[in-house]
């Protein structure tokens, strides 16, 4: 309990213990007679009161969170006394110590497995409905930023071909590892959540640090360049071999009207390097084909790699290149975030029910990672390696 929340707590039993007609000795007293707790529990408090009320409602509170956990109800010693304590109160009051309750009460109060769903604790639906929304804009800002920005569907149909691991992903899956999280966040005692945030922090550190080095990594994505740009290669980073090879690819494989030479510079507008790229894809995909061999394939990607490279495109860099950042953070982020939560599981209440419940919870939140695997595998293995083959 916050140390906040305890003086609080403490000046509304003091408040109580003063205004009682019977003294406040005996109202402590028939505090504790009448809270559901051990004999010999009660017969520690039979006379440690001194007449100070606010110090006397300290002393309480500190014995009853010292105490822990009832196992005579399986209820915390702390919910147990105001249970009896809010009955005395007014509704503002109520509202307080129901919040503390609530703190304490572990998943071993429930005996019905209906029940223990409809004690999920949820945030008021005031917050619920912005922390929703926000979550939700997030997964969705990449989609979006394509959509929006390239025009329409076909566009977004291709990247998710080509990159469904950061285009689909976040959306069809990723959301409900969120879920889990969130569910399993508020399983978590009260005095752990602030070490579990010191660690989460860390992990967003290591996500922006790492999200900055894949952001300016080779190998850029397309959609990450601007819609009408067209891709100047400098004379600098032509090589002779382009050069003389261009001009002996077939044109089923690379058409001439997709590469504009301009002395010893080269020209490929952004929807050429698409269209480009559709028909390697074709070609290699049609098991008669005898139109990339091992040069053309290899000119293919000499020319990609230089085309596709952040000093190139620095100028003409795309607004979803910055949503493909921010969704390839939160990824790494919510990753990581399912990591701390595992390397946590002390910071549960040790009740089996309570361990059993966040263990399924992160076990399902795991499960959506499964899914990325499998997409990111056939970015590197297929897309990836026709595109750029092998960086040296």
């Amino acid at each position: 309990m916050e140390d906040q929340d305890k003086q609080e707590l403490a000046n509304i039993i003091s408040q109580q213990a003063s205004n009682a007609l019977a003294g406040a000795n005996n109202f402590f007293k028939n505090l504790i007679k009448s809270a559901d707790l051990p004999q010999k529990w009660k017969n520690e408090l039979a006379d440690p009161w001194t007449g100070q009320t606010d110090e006397d409602a300290h002393k309480l509170i500190k014995w009853a969170i010292d105490k822990g956990i009832n196992e005579d109800n399986e209820k915390h010693t702390i919910v147990c006394i105001l249970e009896i304590l809010k009955e005395y109160l007014g509704e503002d009051d109520q509202n307080f110590v129901n919040k503390i309750i609530n703190d304490y009460t572990y998943v071993g109060d429930i005996t019905n497995e209906d029940e223990e769903e409809e004690l999920d604790y949820q945030l008021p639906i005031k917050y619920q409905i912005p922390l929703v929304s926000i979550t939700w804009l997030l997964l969705l800002s990449l989609p979006l930023s394509i959509f929006i920005e390239f025009k329409g569907f076909d566009s977004f149909e291709l990247y998710a071909k080509l990159y469904p691991h950061l285009v689909l992903f976040p959306t069809i899956f990723l959301w409900s590892a969120l879920c889990y999280l969130y569910k399993a966040f508020f399983l978590i005692k009260k005095e752990n959540k602030r070490l579990l945030c010191h660690r989460i922090v860390v992990a967003v550190i290591f996500s922006i640090i790492v999200s900055f080095i894949e952001l300016t990594s080779d190998g850029i994505m397309l959609f990450e360049i601007a819609d009408s740009a067209i891709i100047v290669i400098p004379e600098v980073e032509v090589s002779e071999k382009i050069l003389s090879n261009l001009s002996e690819i077939p044109e089923d494989v690379i058409s001439p009207d997709h590469i504009i030479i301009r002395g010893q510079t080269i020209e490929i507008k952004k929807s050429d390097v698409e269209n480009l790229l559709q028909e390697m894809i074709l070609i290699e995909e049609d098991e008669h084909n005898d139109l990339i061999t091992k040069d053309n394939l290899s000119f293919y990607q000499d020319l990609m790699q230089i085309s596709l490279s952040p000093k190139i495109i620095k100028d003409i860099t795309s607004f979803s290149r910055w949503s493909y950042a921010l969704s390839f953070f939160i990824i790494l982020t919510v990753f990581l975030t399912i990591v701390c939560f595992l390397l946590c599981i002390d910071f549960v209440s040790k009740e089996p029910k309570a361990r059993s419940r966040y263990i399924r919870y992160l076990a399902s939140a795991q499960i959506a990672y499964v899914f990325w695997i499998p997409m990111r595998i056939y970015y590197i293995t297929k897309i990836k390696k026709l595109i750029f083959g092998d960086f040296e």
